[in-house]
């Protein structure tokens, strides 16, 4: 293990809180934390050390005039410029209190929260400053996946077996790190539910472990030139993702394999042509119809049979997959029931209407105010003006709209949230700042080795992932997306730096 910087103990306290925030990573609803902040699901213990990290490392980096930051920061300082300024705006916009809550209550909330994910991508980027930190970092972030999948392995034996109720004493362990109790047919790991899970492991972890399997590189000693741990940690963290059910977690994944059979398609059939144009130099192969005929083909091919690969494996463990297949024969039923919200029933029959009913509802701010929206923690106060007919037929919606049910509505997904409270240009910054995160992640790819590469093409996987997750999460708190775009980011800083190229 790396010690940190110098030998100053606060250096070596840094180090330590850092390690600590990045093994605590799957812990995303630890009691301690939930009764800290206010009763909130999303109470990660990461938090306990981030919030000794901010006074002692990160405030006085910024405060440092020699500190600076990578271009692909800008985007991301001006979104959150954007955030503060929609949410002051948001005070004047006369918004009656709902739930109990008053929007300057909301916007300090969501400001919390957002400065929370901010700071954990902070951390990443300024921390781990070189190759050794670095590698002593994912090393740190796999202990604490290696537990999660363990526990997850655990609750495997009994969602396997079908049991009616889950072992008691098996709750009672659960219940020290976790609010809520285990799933009887779902694996959570240490997570609060299984869709957290889902999106740690397609968002954080395996992105990082299929990376160094492509590359070849290794946080840990390789057996004959193969990076053994990485890879066991890929094969039982792609079983935990199947046991997790978590639909959008597996599209997430489908999406992670096509980009690599693409990034692989693509190389293979640029080989295969160089090697055409050596034996046979009057084949035009390096011509037009060879990239754009040939090579998308290829991918299309690929990508049909995956998805028919995902939908049949899904189908035998998920009963809302298999439902999908059964769709075309009742879509004529479904349209003479429901003539005006055949989307809304045909969702409602693989479980997917109410998290489309929040999504409507949560849009109806932006159609407001669609500039700057209606400021970081607002749109809950829309919840019942956006909701169509077919919402009330809903047990969920109900019991969101129940007077006595005090939890604030949301979006159900961070698009759909970002469109509302920061509206379209807070919404074109932090697209903005994806965009060039996932350019680093190219430009790593492509010209760096070893390490460097390996956290590259992790991000190749990694943003495509973030992009579908954020259909089903909304949340700034949770510390994965933040923690591998910071990787990402300061990966590809000091790669520049070394290289000598502009920052």
């Amino acid at each position: 293990m790396v010690s940190g910087d110098g030998g100053r103990p606060i250096d070596r306290v840094v180090w330590w809180c850092w390690l600590a925030l990045l093994v605590a990573v799957p812990v995303t609803s630890f009691p301690l934390v939930e009764g800290t902040v206010g009763g909130e699901t999303v109470s990660p213990l990461s938090l306990i050390p981030l919030l000794l990290l901010i006074p002692l490392y990160l405030v006085p980096f910024l405060l440092r005039r020699e500190s600076s930051m990578p271009a692909e920061v800008k985007p991301l300082a001006l979104f959150l410029v954007l955030a503060v300024v929609s949410s002051a705006a948001s005070l004047a916009l006369g918004i009656e209190p709902y739930k109990g809550q008053t929007v300057l209550e909301r916007v300090v909330h969501g400001m919390a929260t957002l400065a929370v994910g901010i700071s954990f991508f902070l951390a990443a980027l300024v921390i781990p400053r070189n190759e050794a930190k670095l590698a002593a970092s994912l090393r740190a972030l796999y202990l604490g996946a290696a537990l999660s999948l363990f526990w997850a392995g655990i609750q495997a034996s009994y969602v396997l077996s079908g049991i009616e109720n889950v072992p008691w004493n098996l709750n009672q362990i659960h219940r020290l790190f976790s609010v809520r109790d285990l799933f009887r047919d779902r694996v959570t790991g240490l997570a609060y539910e299984p869709s957290w899970l889902g999106d740690q492991l397609v968002v954080l972890y395996l992105p990082l472990w299929v990376g160094s399997l492509i590359v070849g590189w290794s946080a840990f000693r390789k057996a004959r030139n193969v990076p053994w741990v990485e890879a066991v940690l890929a094969i039982a963290g792609g079983a935990a993702l199947v046991l997790a059910k978590s639909r959008i977690s597996i599209l997430a994944a489908l999406a992670m394999a096509a980009a690599v059979l693409i990034w692989g398609v693509v190389r293979l059939t640029r080989a295969t042509a160089g090697r055409l144009r050596r034996r046979f130099p009057s084949l035009p192969v390096a011509g037009g119809w060879w990239r754009w005929g040939v090579t998308p083909l290829v991918i299309a091919i690929v990508l049909l049979g995956l998805a028919a690969l995902t939908l049949g494996l899904g189908s035998r463990f998920d009963w809302r997959i298999r439902r999908i297949t059964t769709l075309p024969d009742q879509l004529q039923a479904l349209r003479s029931q429901h003539p005006d919200e055949l989307g809304f029933a045909i969702a409602d029959r693989v479980a997917f209407a109410e998290r489309l009913v929040y999504w409507r509802a949560g849009i109806v701010p932006f159609e407001r105010y669609p500039l700057l929206g209606v400021g970081i923690g607002n749109t809950g106060f829309f919840f019942s003006e956006g909701l169509p007919p077919y919402a009330y037929r809903l047990t969920e919606i109900g019991q969101a709209l129940d007077p006595g049910n005090l939890s604030f509505p949301n979006a159900k997904s961070l698009w759909v949230r970002l469109l509302s409270e920061t509206g379209i240009v807070g919404t074109v910054a932090y697209l903005t700042w994806l965009t060039l995160t996932g350019a680093a992640a190219v430009y790593l790819a492509r010209r760096a080795t070893g390490l460097a590469r390996a956290v590259g093409v992790a991000g190749l996987i990694a943003v495509p992932a973030w992009l579908l997750e954020g259909l089903s999460l909304d949340s700034f708190a949770l510390p994965q997306g933040w923690l591998m775009l910071g990787l990402l980011t300061v990966t590809a800083w000091r790669h520049r730096s070394a290289s000598r190229l502009p920052v």
